[in-house]
């Protein structure tokens, strides 16, 4: 009987701690998926921060004289491409 109960004892020590060691090595895991996400979250910040920078007026702008140099299309125009459509038939 005292057999039984040491090994049931014994039984009931081990599963504890094995549980403990488990459930730290999950929490440990989650802590680190955490941080990536925190990471990955500054990251997606500093992109839209960027793309809204960029994306003003003034900078696109620039960045059109820069690089491609177009011109926007008036509605002077458009009325000219009209009235030479009508006129060619």
């Amino acid at each position: 009987m005292k057999f039984l109960t040491l090994l049931f004892f014994l039984f009931a020590i081990i599963t504890s701690v094995s549980l403990q060691i488990i459930s730290n090595k999950q929490e440990i895991k989650i802590e680190k998926l955490n941080n990536k996400i925190k990471f990955l979250n500054l990251d997606i910040e500093k992109i839209t921060n960027n793309i809204t920078y960029d994306t003003r007026p003034q900078n696109l702008k620039k960045i059109n004289e820069l690089e491609f140099n177009l011109s926007p299309i008036l509605q002077e125009d458009l009325i000219k491409i009209n009235e030479e459509k009508l006129n060619v038939r």
